[in-house]
């Protein structure tokens, strides 16, 4: 009986073997591949804005000679790298070229800039766009919007308003 055990033992060791032998055999090679990976980042930006709002105006004493002012924002989260052109729009009771808030009768003058110093109107085409230059980042960038309603206009009282568009191209 101890002759068949190792007989059985001697078998089993060497079929193990064998079985061993045969696996590394069939993954003896090795080769490789090259896998591509291809990711495309698309320009796009988000817009928020805060409101252009006017103080009290009184065409009769404080703003008989003075004209008044507001200023608001625009904010832009853009891709990195794009170059938003913001343009803003004349507004929904624009006559000619003149943005006009109203009260739904009547109209008041006023006019969007880009600078502080209300020498150039913020429109949407031309150079009255504003070129908010590369992104550095994706943080959001603020643009002021600086608003003047022109002294001495001759409007009744009342509640008036407008709405802009505010376009961005990038």
């Amino acid at each position: 009986m101890n002759r068949i055990s190792t007989r059985t033992l001697v078998a089993a060791t060497v079929a193990t073997f064998l079985i061993l032998l045969a696996t590394r055999t069939a993954h003896s090679g090795t080769t490789t591949a090259s896998l591509q990976v291809g990711i495309v980042v698309s320009n796009n930006c988000s817009i928020t804005t805060s409101a252009v709002q006017f103080s009290a105006y009184d065409p009769s004493v404080s703003n008989a000679s003075t004209p008044a002012t507001a200023a608001g924002s625009v904010t832009l989260a853009c891709t990195q790298g794009s170059a938003p052109v913001i343009g803003l729009g004349s507004g929904a009771h624009q006559s000619g070229a003149t943005r006009r808030a109203s009260d739904g009768a009547n109209f008041i003058a006023y006019q969007l800039y880009k600078d502080g110093g209300l020498t150039q109107p913020w429109g949407d085409s031309g150079t009255d766009v504003l070129n908010a230059g590369l992104s550095p980042s994706k943080r959001p960038r603020s643009f002021t919007v600086h608003g003047q309603i022109p002294a001495g206009q001759n409007v009744p009282s009342g509640t008036y308003s407008d709405t802009i568009t505010v376009s961005v191209n990038f």
